[in-house]
Parts: C-alpha cells; sequence; structure tokens
C-alpha cells in the first residue's frame, strides 16, 4: 500500500504535465505566438517592438515558402497579433501604431499574394473602429481616407464614407490631405466648383462666396479663387477675372497679402497702373514699395516714383533684402539688390546728364559686385565714355569673377565682356573681331544671348560661312526662339533654300506678328516677281516697324522708310 502511493503521485503529475503542456500550445496556436504570458500584461510598446520582431522575420523567410498555405499561415499568425494589439490599444497614439502596421502587413501580403485582398479589408475595418472610438482625431480621420483608397477605385459607398471624413481634417496641417480629397472626388472639375465645395457650408456657390458670405476667405478657399482668377487670364477672360478679384477683394473679408499681391500684379500687367500702386501700398515690404515706385512711374508720376526710389536708395536694409530678379534683363540668372536697382532707376530717370552720370558712379563705386544693376549701370556708364577709356572701366570694375554662377557660365561677366567686344568693334579689325566672338563662346557655352548678337553681328559683316557655324554650334545647344528663326531663313535664302525659307519666315511671322519677318516675305516675294504680295508684305512690315507708338524710335522710323523707298521702286 506505500508503495502505491509513490506511484499514483507520479501519474498523476505526468497526465498534469500533459494537460498543461497542451493549454499552453493551444494558446500559442490559437495567438500566433507573440504574447505568451498569461499572468502578466506586458507593457504595449514591448509588444509593438514583439511585434516587429516577428514581421521581419517573416518577410526573410517568404523567399522559402514553397507552399502558398505556409505563407497564409504566417500571414494569418501576424494579422492575429494586430487583433489583439488592436484590443490593447487605448489612445490616439497607440491605434495610429496599429494602424501603421495594419498598413505595412497590407502593402507585404498584396505583394505576395497578388489578388487577395483580405489584410487590405482588414487595414480598412481597423481604421473604421479606430475612427468609431475617437470620431474627432483628424490623425486617424486621415489614415481611414487613406486606408478607403488604397488599392481600390472611389465607388459611391467609398465616396460617402469619404465625405464624411472630410469634415473632421479641419486644421491646417491637413489642408494637403484635404484638397487631395477633394481632386479625388471630382470637386475641382471646375474653379467655380471647387471654391464653393471649400465652405464651410459646400451648397454655396462661388458667387456667394466672393460677393456676400460673411466670413473670412479660407486658405483653401482663397487658393481655389486664386487659382479661378489664372485659369481666366489664361482663357483669354481677363474681364471675368478682374470680377474676381474686385469682389474678393472688396467683399470677402480680409484677404491674404499673397492675395493683394497677386491682384496688384493683375492690374499692374492689365492697365490700371494708378489701382495697382494703390495695392502695392498696402504691402509691407521694401520690394513691394520698389514696385509701387515702377507703377508710378508707368502711370505719369515720375516725382513719386524717384521720391520711392531715393528712400530705397538711402535704405540701411535694401542691400541685405536679397538679391531679387533682375527686372528686364534677359540675361539668365540675373539678380539685383533693391538698393541697386533704386540707384540704376534714379540714374536713367535723371533730369540731367550730370545727375545720372554722378548716380550712376555712385552705383558702380558702392554696389554689390555680384548685383545685376551694378553691372548695367556700369555698362551704361561706360557708354558714355570713349572707346578706349570705356573699355578700361568696364575692366577695371567688373568686379571678381563668379559671383553669379548659372550652369557653367558666369552670366553677368558674359555681358561685361560682350560689351567690352562691341566697343572693340568700333575700331578693331573685322577678322580679328570674329576670332574675339569665338573665343566668347568658348569662354560661355551656354549663354543664349551672347550667341544672338553674335548671329547679327557675322550677318551685319555679310559673313555667312561664320553665321553657318553659328547657327550649328545653337542647335547643338538647343537654342530656339524668334531669333534662330530668323537667322535660319537668312542662311536658307543665301543657299537658296527659298521654299524652305518661305516656311519658316511665315511660321515666324504667325506667332511673333515681326516686321523682320514680313519684310523678308517681302524680299522673297519680289525676288520671284510676285510685286503684288511684295507690296502687301512690305506695307505690312511698315506698319509693325512704326509700331503703335507716340515716339517710335529713330531706328524704327530709319527702317520704316527704307521699306517704303523698297514699295516705291
Amino acid at each position: 500500500m506505500n508503495g502505491s502511493l509513490p506511484r499514483l503521485a507520479f501519474v498523476t503529475g505526468f497526465v498534469l504535465f500533459f494537460l498543461l503542456g497542451g493549454m499552453l500550445a493551444l494558446v500559442y496556436v490559437v495567438t500566433g505566438g507573440v504574447f505568451t504570458d498569461p499572468f502578466q500584461e506586458r507593457p504595449f510598446y514591448e509588444l509593438l517592438q514583439d511585434f516587429d520582431f516577428k514581421y521581419r522575420q517573416a518577410a526573410g523567410r517568404v523567399a522559402s515558402f514553397e507552399e502558398p498555405a505556409a505563407l497564409y499561415q504566417e500571414l494569418d499568425g501576424l494579422s492575429r497579433d494586430l487583433d489583439y494589439l488592436e484590443k490593447r490599444a487605448e489612445g490616439v497614439e497607440s491605434w495610429l501604431s496599429v494602424l501603421k502596421r495594419r498598413r505595412q502587413l497590407a502593402v507585404f501580403a498584396g505583394r505576395q499574394t497578388g489578388l487577395d485582398t483580405r489584410y487590405t479589408q482588414n487595414y480598412r475595418q481597423s481604421a473604421r473602429r479606430a475612427v468609431k472610438a475617437f470620431p474627432h482625431a483628424e490623425p486617424l480621420a486621415a489614415v481611414l481616407a487613406s486606408a478607403l483608397i488604397h488599392e481600390s477605385a472611389i465607388t459611391g459607398e467609398t465616396e460617402t464614407e469619404l465625405r464624411t471624413v472630410l469634415p473632421v481634417l479641419a486644421s491646417p496641417l491637413f489642408a494637403p490631405a484635404r484638397l487631395s480629397l477633394h481632386v479625388l472626388l471630382g470637386d475641382f472639375r471646375s474653379p467655380e466648383r471647387a471654391a464653393a465645395t471649400l465652405l464651410d457650408d459646400g451648397d454655396l456657390s462661388l458667387d456667394l462666396v466672393i460677393r456676400g458670405h460673411p466670413a473670412t476667405l479660407g486658405i483653401e478657399t482663397e487658393a481655389i479663387i486664386t487659382d479661378l482668377v489664372i485659369l481666366k487670364i489664361l482663357a483669354g477672360d481677363t474681364a471675368g477675372a478682374l470680377a474676381v478679384i474686385q469682389t474678393a477683394l472688396g467683399r470677402a473679408g480680409t484677404p491674404s497679402v499673397d492675395f493683394v499681391r497677386l491682384a496688384a500684379e493683375y492690374f499692374y500687367d492689365f492697365g490700371d497702373l494708378l489701382r495697382a500702386a494703390e495695392l502695392f501700398y498696402y504691402l509691407p515690404g521694401e520690394a513691394d514699395l520698389s514696385r509701387q515706385a515702377d507703377t508710378l512711374w508707368l502711370a505719369g508720376y515720375p516725382d513719386n516714383a524717384r521720391n520711392i526710389w531715393a528712400i530705397l536708395a538711402a535704405s540701411p536694409t535694401a542691400d541685405r533684402s536679397g538679391l531679387l530678379p533682375a527686372a528686364g534683363s534677359q540675361v539668365p540668372g540675373a539678380r539685383a539688390t533693391l538698393r541697386g536697382r533704386a540707384l540704376y532707376n534714379l540714374a536713367l530717370t535723371a533730369p540731367t546728364l550730370e545727375e545720372s552720370v554722378s548716380l550712376l558712379q555712385q552705383l558702380v563705386r558702392e554696389g554689390d559686385p555680384g548685383d545685376a544693376s551694378r553691372q548695367f549701370g556700369l555698362i551704361r556708364f561706360s557708354r558714355l565714355l570713349e572707346t578706349s577709356r570705356a573699355i578700361a572701366v568696364l575692366q577695371e570694375h567688373r568686379g571678381p569673377l563668379g559671383l553669379i554662377p548659372v550652369g557653367d557660365e558666369l552670366s553677368t561677366d558674359a555681358v561685361i565682356d560682350l560689351e567690352v567686344l562691341k566697343r572693340r568693334t568700333e575700331n578693331g579689325r573685322v577678322n580679328l573681331m570674329i576670332a574675339q566672338t569665338w573665343q566668347l563662346f568658348d569662354r560661355y557655352p551656354r549663354v543664349e544671348s551672347l550667341y544672338r548678337w553674335g548671329a547679327w553681328y557675322f550677318d551685319l559683316q555679310r559673313n555667312a560661312e561664320e553665321s553657318a557655324l553659328l547657327l550649328r554650334r545653337a542647335g547643338r545647344n538647343e537654342f530656339s526662339g524668334y531669333w534662330l528663326n530668323i537667322h535660319l531663313a537668312l542662311q536658307l535664302i543665301r543657299e537658296g533654300e527659298f521654299n524652305a525659307a518661305e516656311r519658316l519666315l511665315l511660321a515666324t511671322y504667325a506667332e511673333n506678328g515681326d516686321w523682320v519677318s514680313a519684310a523678308n516675305l517681302g524680299r522673297l516675294s519680289e525676288a520671284r516677281l510676285s510685286l503684288s504680295r511684295a507690296v502687301d508684305y512690305y506695307e505690312r512690315a511698315v506698319d509693325l516697324a512704326v509700331v503703335v507708338s507716340r515716339n517710335p524710335p529713330a531706328g524704327r522710323l530709319n527702317t520704316a522708310s527704307q521699306i517704303q523707298v523698297r514699295i516705291a521702286r
């Protein structure tokens, strides 16, 4: 009897061992094997780390899975782990951690299984549960929107759900997401519809937005109205653009600085210069003050403009306000400080030559060497001097090389070097000047304005061989535009390719409406003895050469006179 008791205890312990072992194995299979401590709940972040470790292991084993069943077993285990993590999620941050991993698993599974979308559906359902738990949390609403459109077409049901998400995304942080959803939902098919959509009340039309709605324009609504203005301008509806600008400025609350600047530039470009000057006046920057001066000058108020330029020329901050695009410059990358521009404009508009020279000298002496206005002031000053003195001044004051790089070339240096070459052509031998022109091309191989001048100079010297070489290099550099077409047409005429030249000139004339194309078409027609067509082209050239100007330049009047003589023959 005493011997049987130890045997009974041994058997009972053995049975209990196997029962507990089986229970633990069952828990491992059901839960996926990540969370194995039933007696103590581990911190949420540790569970996330465990999942990430298991996910990395699974991703590394994918290549070794020969049967789909093994792959799905691995993916299902990861999905069950996320189910458990979701139950442990207590706040927005923990939900975001779970959803991040849901999306990661959905993308990974999609790459491995192709058309199987069960894990994407799990991701969407989880995002819905998150939003239900925290209906006002913008990050969760954004994730739900992302989940709804992930690898899926937008159905009517999806659209309805997305539109319930949109109002939650109210802060500026989520404005890009909100705008993207409006695009996907087709709300931007027209600017009017887009502007109305972005109001709190989506039923309001654009007319109500800009005419009677009491609220100020929101960031997104104003952006859409800005786009509407630009679209109307591009479509040629400047009157419609003006109507939108006027009503938005007057009745839609306080517009932003950027919108006021857009309105000022619109009035500047389309002729209401006084209104433009008024709007520039309300803008805070010194650059806007400079624009106001430009506008007042064009509007016929030179004294007011010069007063502002004088203020900017004396401003201690105008030189530190950054290098701005040089207005009117054809040099790529040219920059100008506000102070440099102000001094240059004062010099150009000075009532006396003495004052103009003094201001130009001040600009050259005090201006930033990298300031395009200083470089152009130096050129203008040099043109008041005789040739040898002008060349010396240009070379002395050009400034250090390399201040304004544009690709491989130095733009303002190229302008100075070109001016030096132009002055040398006044007295230099033609062959030497041609050689120096090619040296200039080699020094600045990508500055198109140099090639434009070189083409003019070679044609002036009637050097067809150099012209042909220049045009070939311009083609290799992928230059294009009006000047190149004109010189190519002249080359074709020299080579006797009259039909090709005529086609090119007709295309250039249709695009630019210029007197040069018209005059050369007249010469071609005259050479073909088509005199009536020649007279017609010559008359068009005369009208275009004089242009609609009260004081046409003397050169243009001389050109027009020469064409009139040609007609009289």
